[in-house]
């Protein structure tokens, strides 16, 4: 792959053969683009996660609020978490996706309505929005 915009119209030959060149790659679950946007991480994150926030959207009548913050702690902080130092910095509006779920999630897990103040939850919650993840 090659990293870039600008000029990447050559080919690379290694021992007699000319390598194809790849847009994207996964490395250790982390999809690197050649823009250095991640975009497809962002969208496939942001989807699992959306995922998970309707599922404890189902299940929120059944359980306790302390299983549910274990559930976000072993199914949700881990996709925020892994690799944020290299791709928690790009685009504001990714992390503005991911923002919004972990409010709707709060609202959810809380019973509150949509317009509660997500910072009050979250302290109430002790979770780290987001922005003060990264």
């Amino acid at each position: 792959m090659i990293i870039g915009t600008k000029n990447t119209n050559f080919d690379i030959i290694y021992n007699n053969t000319n390598l194809n060149r790849k847009d994207e790659i996964k490395v250790l679950g982390l999809i690197i683009d050649k823009n250095l946007s991640f975009e497809k991480h962002w969208n496939i994150m942001s989807n699992k996660v959306s995922k998970i926030v309707s599922l404890f959207s189902r299940i929120r009548h059944y359980i306790p609020l302390f299983s549910l913050k274990l559930l976000y702690n072993a199914l949700i902080l881990p996709h925020f978490s892994y690799a944020s130092c290299v791709w928690g910095h790009t685009y504001d509006k990714h992390k503005d996706r991911l923002t919004k779920l972990q409010k709707k999630l709060s609202r959810i897990v809380l019973f509150t309505d949509y317009r509660t103040d997500s910072d009050d939850l979250f302290k109430q919650l002790n979770w780290l929005s987001i922005n003060y993840m990264f």
